[in-house]
């Protein structure tokens, strides 16, 4: 992947830019879909229990895990 940046920016400017945008999107799009998809999974419960496990009020808790 070096390798193919290092080439690319022989091309020119233009054929890197374009490269770089392709690049942000296939980073940009699967996150999008796993936070989509991970939204319909997230349990508010689960992550109260797991982030407050001693059951403290909030400031509490938070202050305790600071």
């Amino acid at each position: 992947m070096l390798w193919v940046c290092t080439a690319s920016n022989f091309l020119g400017a233009s054929i890197t830019g374009k490269l770089s945008a392709v690049a942000v999107w296939c980073v940009i799009i699967p996150v999008l879909i796993l936070s989509v998809i991970g939204w319909f999974w997230f349990d508010p419960d689960l992550y109260v229990a797991s982030w407050n496990p001693r059951n403290q009020p909030f400031f509490t808790a938070v202050g305790a895990s600071i």
